[in-house]
């Protein structure tokens, strides 16, 4: 996996709120834009001024653009602005050219040990340049197949992930470039021309090499590819269905069971369901399901919506337990006790061992609180609700009950948090904390996927220049997934040690040479000079579901968990702009998979400090910052039950360790029956019987063995905010710090010692 690694750490990085939904219940504007980006074109370092003009056109623009924003006009300049990618046809062509391209890069590889120690001390940069090739354009077809609205453009880019894909399982058990980078680490003429960060990514890439079976013999090695690829195929499978939901029963009620639901639900429901035989009948993906499930006072009607509502449905638990046999077999094939084993090696956790004592430490931490936060729901229980247990189908019934009937009145606070008040309060927090903002750039036509995608350049304000991208694709729009999400479509790294011309001069000696214009992309890309050389420019794509703005009304306003989400993204974003990696193998967001959710986390402290607050948090027409008052009887509000959800959250960590510690021996797996024992072994709710929601737990395509990142990772975060932030939020000397010490260095020095640098006691997984 030692290339394909490298892409998968680059994979969508999903708000957690997705994977918890299921369990949780229980949770003239054009002419203005150009005069704004006129007004704000970068052509010198930023003063004070005219970062404010800056921060306050951000918010004017965002805060119109989805409401009036038009395609670019002109000749395309190509996605991304690839000027060899215009059309869908265009991108298997790119993937074909990179494999070209590549198959260069490999026999330079290969060919290294008759070249002398110099060229073998090249060999890790030529093997993370090969892997650069190909993930740029595997991550970019990962997004464009999920976020493109045209049917063409999203299936071409899965046949271009497809077949890039299936080339890098061949790649991953290549035994010359794994035999001739293993000579590399043992010569000590060639370790002493590596710098600390190429000796890491080394071992990184040797470890990688050998969890694809690259010491078994062919047979079994062709058999490894073969795994691979029923893997990616299980696992694209798994996430179009979740998306497309079929097979999931529908919910039947008895009349009599929605009596007590207020009459403007009935009617809807009424209205779109079926009848057979007097059973009322709605489809799993119906939304009065949750209305039923938090408003209906009869047991039996809340039972049955939520067991449609959650349900994954046969097809789709079918498709899991046979990736996870996959999954379990390349493990075994590998000399891995299981896919948990084999996936945490390289990780903080190091085995499952550690992860699952961790879990149970922490769940004994929150249970006393646990029992309190259920005993004040079951306070809310009539006798006629008919259990003296905390079922999981009223458990947003009674927190719905308890909120309406003894949390106090708060202040509406949405028209504080527009869009863009929020984009430019971010903006303003990481120009106090890191010396960077957010500048809006018009895009060329044809670079964006829809006409209102937002196109941000990051803004060094100390070297005066951009040194990144982030596309954000803001509002909801039909066929759009739901959520929050952060895609890498280009990972930076240093470009200026590139031999290129070596691949060609140091393999072929005449004939049919290939030259460097079959580089499958034309030009050069973007590039930030940094006193220590020239990087390679970061390219993110940020996807949000948020309600569009109405032409000539109110802008888009966010709710507080949509804010959360916000910020959490950013955080990934933010890893993502400055990392400052020889290499694009450990750049920013691919880092330890069990500790990028730190910086995503710390983002969503910042957001309830009061210093913090009147950056993001201001009125939309009188911009008068929120009270602080107002937003801490919000969150009283809103935190009463925050112990049960720390518990979901635990609980999907242990189901997801258990799945991945299957055996493909076992013949009598059943993953509903792990969630039930896994239900059991948290020990402190009653477990759900018979409910098959493992199936639409999309982390465990996105985050395998590792969701257990989420509560370490929030661990970890409170450490570095209770340290360096809360004294003095808007820090630039912590920012610094903190970018310097942990951002920067993306995955180019182990994780422990990064936390470690900062926090030195930190020992949570010990």
């Amino acid at each position: 996996m030692c290339l394909l690694t490298a892409c998968k750490l680059a994979r969508p990085l999903l708000s957690k709120r997705l994977a918890l939904r299921g369990i949780l219940l229980q949770a003239d504007i054009e002419v203005s834009t150009k005069r704004i980006f006129h007004a704000t074109a970068l052509n010198s370092r930023h003063s004070s001024n005219d970062l404010s003009h800056s921060f306050r056109d951000l918010r004017e623009v965002i805060d119109n653009f989805g409401a009036s924003c038009k395609a670019a006009s002109g000749s395309s300049t190509g996605l991304f602005g690839e000027t060899t990618l215009k059309h869908p046809r265009d991108f298997l062509t790119i993937a074909r050219k990179s494999q070209e391209r590549a198959s260069v890069l490999v026999r330079r590889i290969t060919e290294a040990p008759r070249r002398g120690p110099r060229e073998m001390a090249a060999v890790v940069r030529n093997i993370d340049r090969l892997s650069d090739m190909l993930c740029k354009v595997i991550d970019m077809a990962e997004f464009v197949r999920t976020a493109h609205p045209d049917p063409d453009w999203s299936s071409a880019a899965e046949q271009a992930h497809q077949y890039l894909c299936n080339y890098m399982n061949v790649l991953n058990t290549s035994t010359g470039m794994y035999q001739t980078l293993a000579a590399a680490i043992r010569a000590p003429e060639v370790k002493s021309l590596l710098s600390p960060e190429g000796l890491h990514v080394a071992h990184i890439f040797l470890q990688d090499f050998e969890k694809s079976a690259i010491h078994l013999p062919e047979h079994d090695r062709q058999r490894f590819v073969s795994l691979s690829d029923s893997v990616l195929s299980l696992s694209t499978a798994f996430s179009q269905n979740l998306q497309a939901g079929e097979g999931r029963p529908p919910a039947r009620f008895q009349p009599s069971w929605l009596a007590s639901l207020p009459e403007p639900i009935l009617q809807g429901i009424m209205d779109e369901s079926l009848c057979f035989d007097g059973i009322i009948e709605l489809r799993a993906d119906s939304p009065y399901l949750m209305q039923i499930i938090r408003n209906s006072t009869n047991a039996s009607a809340r039972e049955a919506a939520y067991r449609s509502a959650f349900a994954s449905g046969k097809p789709q638990k079918a498709l899991l337990e046979a990736l996870l046999e996959r999954r379990a077999q390349l493990a075994k094939l590998s000399g891995y006790e299981s896919f948990a084993h084999m996936v945490l090696k390289d990780k903080m956790a190091r085995d499952p061992g550690n992860v699952i004592r961790f879990l149970h430490s922490q769940l004994s931490l929150i249970c006393g609180n646990v029992e309190k936060e259920v005993q004040l729901l079951l306070s809310q229980q009539r006798p006629q609700l008919g259990s003296a247990r905390l079922r999981a189908w009223d458990r947003e019934f009674l927190a719905n009950r308890h909120i309406d009937h003894f949390s106090p009145p708060t202040t509406p606070l949405s028209q504080f948090f527009s869009v863009g008040t929020v984009f430019s309060g971010i903006s303003r927090l990481f120009s106090h904390l890191f010396g960077m903002h957010l500048q809006l750039v018009p895009s060329a036509a044809g670079e964006v996927w829809c006409k209102d995608v937002l196109k941000l350049e990051v803004i060094d304000e100390d070297a005066g220049g951009p040194v990144g991208v982030i596309y954000a694709d803001l509002w909801s729009r039909a066929g759009k997934p739901s959520g929050a999400a952060h895609f890498t479509v280009r990972c930076s790294r240093r470009v200026d040690l590139d031999e290129e011309q070596d691949d060609i001069d140091s393999v072929f000696s005449g004939g049919d040479l290939p030259t460097l214009s079959d580089s499958p992309f034309t030009g050069q890309p973007q590039c930030t000079n940094d006193r220590e050389g020239l990087y390679q420019q970061p390219i993110v794509a940020l996807l949000c579901d948020f309600r569009r703005p109405s032409a000539g009304n109110s802008p888009s306003f966010l709710q507080w968990p949509e804010i959360e989400t916000l910020f959490h993204e950013m955080g990934h974003a933010l890893h993502s702009m400055v990392g400052r990696t020889e290499f694009q193998n450990v750049s920013g967001t691919r880092c330890a998979t069990d500790f990028v959710e730190v910086p995503s986390i710390l983002m969503e402290h910042f957001l309830t400090d009061p210093s913090v607050l009147p950056l993001f948090a201001r009125h939309y027409s009188t911009d008068q910052p929120l009270p602080y008052e107002h937003l801490q009887k919000h969150l009283h509000s809103a935190s009463q039950f925050k112990h049960l959800e720390r518990y979901d959250e635990l609980l999907l960590s242990l189901l997801d360790q258990r799945l991945h510690l299957r055996s493909p021996e076992d013949s009598r797996f059943d993953s509903t029956s792990t969630f039930e024992q896994a239900q059991e072994e948290a020990a402190l709710l009653t477990p759900v019987q018979n409910l098959d929601w493992q199936g639409r737990f999309a982390h465990l395509v996105s985050y395998p063995a590792s969701y257990y990142s989420y509560p370490l990772d929030r661990a970890i975060a409170s450490a570095l905010w209770e340290q360096l932030f809360r004294p003095d939020a808007l820090s630039r000397r912590q920012g610094q710090l903190y970018k310097e010490s942990v951002l920067a260095p993306g995955g180019g020095k182990d994780a422990r010692s990064l936390i470690q640098s900062v926090l030195p006691t930190w020992n949570d997984l010990q």
